[in-house]
């Protein structure tokens, strides 16, 4: 008996130091409602971005796992997403036929690009981030254009 109440005033102080030094803590996100269908690490590995079949993309926090941010740009599937090279910019595709560009930090769209016609598939940034490939399943077609620098 002597024993078993020395184990607990041994025990007990340890458990509260590490209740102490690892505070529990209730965090209600939501993530998805519908399935991931693609995502992309940010260069530095600090970040992941997922794009969804409920027409939305998350950034999250990598370290934490917690939500950064929404985007709620896009009215149908996200079927790519990619970062540009420094990590400033998010690149999507869509089942809306629109590729979209955000920009991280604040999460504005920076630019929209329209297909006319229900195909577009893929998007890519240039290594250096001032061009995109847009991808159009139709007829294996890609499409390149020239992004404005925005500052």
């Amino acid at each position: 008996m002597r024993n078993l109440l020395l184990s607990l005033f041994v025990l007990i102080p340890t458990f509260n130091f590490a209740q102490d030094s690892y505070p529990l803590e209730a965090v209600l996100q939501k993530g998805h409602a519908r399935t991931i269908t693609c995502y992309a690490f940010s260069p530095d590995n600090r970040f992941v971005v997922t794009g969804s079949s409920d027409n939305s993309l998350i950034l999250w926090n990598i370290e934490s796992g917690r939500q950064v941010r929404v985007f709620n740009r896009h009215s149908a599937t996200i079927r790519s997403v990619s970062f540009n090279a420094d990590g400033t910019k998010i690149l999507t595709s869509s089942a809306d036929n629109t590729s979209k560009v955000f920009e991280v930090l604040t999460g504005n769209l920076l630019t929209q690009i329209k297909f006319q016609r229900d195909d577009l598939e893929l998007a890519f940034f240039s290594p250096d981030g001032t061009k995109i490939i847009l991808y159009d399943n139709r007829d294996g077609v890609s499409t390149f254009i020239r992004l404005k620098r925005v500052e």
